[in-house]
Parts: structure tokens; sequence; C-alpha cells
């Protein structure tokens, strides 16, 4: 039961790890966009996780930020219908909170087709929190003293199991000692108190009938 317990702390350890500080980061540049043209990233998903995505245009006016999936950016590109998984039109600046899911690719589109100027823009996009966003999630540094206090609580969980169990054993030894000493001061009772065998003399305990010397029958006080 006590190694079950162990083992659950580690795994709820592990797996609220993975989910405070991935620290994956896809995209960290500054990328020109030109004039009625388009530009962006693919990027495949590692985990079942959220994407983070911080821009900002640094020289020009604004742009258009768009994520599809594979099916709706075909039809995009291709000048079709198509549905954004999420978008930010015609903005200078923006953070954006997505999930998604492992193994499929996203598609990230600077578009800047509608505008007649190169634009400029420094775009992040990460698996955690990005604080130089204006993100409503939590910051990276408040993310770590969460795992901090996570991680200090299991290591206590683990030690007070660990000291519980070394103490219980110990309390185990101890009445094991005691009834072992009992045992053998009651054996040694039996040696000491007894009958004297009328026919051969020798002491014999008072729990037998029979001599174990000669085996004369020994007839208790009535």
């Amino acid at each position: 039961m006590r190694r079950k317990s162990i083992i659950f702390v580690i795994v709820v350890l592990a797996v609220l790890t993975s989910q405070s500080v991935h620290g994956i980061t896809w995209v960290n540049e500054t990328r020109s966009v030109s004039a009625y043209d388009s530009n962006g990233w693919i990027v495949t998903a590692a985990s079942e996780s959220s994407v983070y995505i911080f821009f900002q245009v640094l020289d020009g006016s604004d742009i258009s930020l768009r994520v599809f999936d594979y099916y709706n950016y075909i039809n995009w590109s291709d000048g079709f219908g198509s549905e954004s998984v999420i978008e930010r039109l015609n903005t200078e600046q923006d953070s954006i909170a997505f999930s998604v899911t492992y193994g499929k690719d996203f598609y990230i589109i600077l578009d800047n087709r509608d505008n007649s100027n190169s634009v400029d823009v420094e775009i992040i996009v990460q698996d955690s929190p990005i604080e130089s966003g204006s993100f409503e999630g939590t910051p990276t540094i408040i993310t770590l003293i969460v795992f901090g206090v996570i991680f200090t609580f299991g290591i206590t969980v683990l030690t007070v199991i660990l000291l519980r169990k070394r103490w219980q054993s110990k309390e185990e030894s101890s009445t094991s000692s005691i009834s072992k000493a009992k045992r053998l001061q009651s054996e040694q009772t039996l040696e000491t108190e007894g009958w004297s065998c009328p026919n051969c003399k020798k002491k014999v305990v008072d729990v037998e009938e029979y001599c174990s010397y000669c085996g004369y029958r020994i007839y208790k006080k009535p």
C-alpha cells in the first residue's frame, strides 16, 4: 500500500511538472512580410498542450495573423472558403492561446495580402505563457513557484511515508523481541519447575505424564 502511495505521488508530480513547464519554443524571430504577400510556419504538436503566440509589428502599419489546420490551410491558399482555428485581423500587436492535438500540424500565417507596404513582425510561438506578451494566463515566474511548491509537497509526503514505515518496523521488531523473551522465560520456567521421576530420580516438567528419560508414568499431585 505504501509503495503504491509513493508511486502515485511520483506520477502526479511528473504529470504536473510536464503540464507546468514545457519549454518548447517553435518560433522566436523577426520576419519581414512583403506587400500583398503572406508568410508563415508549419508546427507539429509534440504533445497535447496549449500553444501561445505573441506578435507585434516593428515596422509598418498592421498585419493579420491566422492559424489553420492542414485542410483549411490548403483551401485558404487556393482561394477557397476556409475556417481558421483562430485569427487576429489588421492589428499591430496581440497575443493568442489555443489548444492543439498530439501529432497534428497547424499553420501559423502572417497575412499581409491586403497591405501595400511590407511589414516587419516579431513573433514568438511556444507551449508555455510568454512573459513579454499580454496573456491572461500565468506568467512563467509564478508557474515555477507553483512547481516548487508542488515538488516540496511531494518530497514532504515521501519523507513522512518513509519515516512512518521505519518507525513501524522498529515497533514490530521491538514487539517481536518482547515476545521472544517471554517465550524463553516460559521455557526456562518449565525447565526449572516440575517433578522428580520416582524411578530414575530425574527432573521432569509437570506438564508431562510420562518421564522423558525412562518412560515411567508420573502421577501428578492431587
